[in-house]
């Protein structure tokens, strides 16, 4: 199990990845893959403050540019 960097968007707990299911144990709530994974490469999404604020980007930046905006 591993931390995706990022909170559930039910309950605010930690995510999780247990190389299928993308999940929250506090909730149990169990995301679609294409939001914790870049759609250009595959990589791991995470959060990172940008210049007007917080932004997800792909963890395999520099050579891979995928970033969006926080709704």
């Amino acid at each position: 199990m591993k931390s995706m960097g990022f909170k559930c968007p039910e309950c605010n707990e930690e995510v999780y990845y247990d190389g299928e299911d993308v999940y929250c144990e506090a909730c149990g709530l169990v995301l679609n893959r294409k939001e914790v994974f870049c759609p250009q490469c595959g990589g791991e999404l995470i959060h990172a403050q940008g210049e007007y604020g917080e932004i997800i980007v792909c963890s395999n930046h520099p050579n891979c540019d995928y970033s969006r905006s926080i709704d």
